[in-house]
């Protein structure tokens, strides 16, 4: 079963061109556009992460999600805004959170995911992880 922050992150990357190879998403293997904020990690002109692997860059998508979601990063976002709220976070136009639920809604099977879904939704026991996983 695919986790809500992993089909988030699915949703957003989408948004973002990530299986476009002319895209920043794929060439930086950065899913979210995730900037640097620190003085160590390798970044392009503008600032956009650069990560080594697909996966690293996943993994960090995931883990930058979770907390935005949780309302615990330093972006001012809250648990309690919505899907809407976190597609024009990340630079989207509002009516792009049409699409993302419309991902979601087909993601994890369920038709009750609405473009005013609260983000804290997302929010899911993860110290449970599956032996392989």
């Amino acid at each position: 079963m695919i986790s809500r922050i992993s089909a988030l992150v699915d949703a957003l990357a989408r948004l973002n061109g990530c299986h476009n190879p002319s895209s920043r998403a794929y060439k930086n293997r950065n899913p979210l556009l995730l900037k640097v904020f620190s003085e160590k990690h390798v970044r392009d002109a503008d600032g956009y992460r650069i990560f080594s692997s697909w996966a690293s860059g996943y993994t960090n998508s995931e883990n930058d999600l979770t907390i935005k979601v949780s309302g615990k990063s330093h972006s001012k976002l809250q648990s309690t805004d919505t899907l809407r709220d976190l597609v024009k976070f990340f630079g989207n136009q509002g009516c792009a959170a049409r699409g993302v639920k419309n991902f979601l809604r087909a993601a994890l099977e369920n038709d009750e995911i609405y473009e005013n879904t609260k983000l804290e939704w997302f929010i899911e026991d993860t110290k449970v992880k599956e032996i392989g996983e």
